[in-house]
């Protein structure tokens, strides 16, 4: 028998939801140590995803 619960929509939207703070606080506190931080690369030079349900870059290189 399964003990373990299974993960219903309540439950994956709380973990994407506390997910997302700790998102806002770890970029918060890094710009608060570090600052000044500033791309390395041009827009050009960005590849984008495109593919996946989440828009982004695939990397992004700072410099400060």
């Amino acid at each position: 028998m399964n003990t373990w619960p299974s993960a219903t929509a309540s439950t994956s939207a709380l973990g994407a939801n506390l997910a997302r703070v700790e998102l806002e606080v770890v970029y918060g506190t890094l710009l608060r140590r570090i600052p000044g931080p500033k791309p390395a690369v041009t827009m050009d030079q960005l590849r984008f995803r495109d593919d996946a349900v989440v828009y982004g870059v695939h990397a992004l290189t700072v410099a400060w």
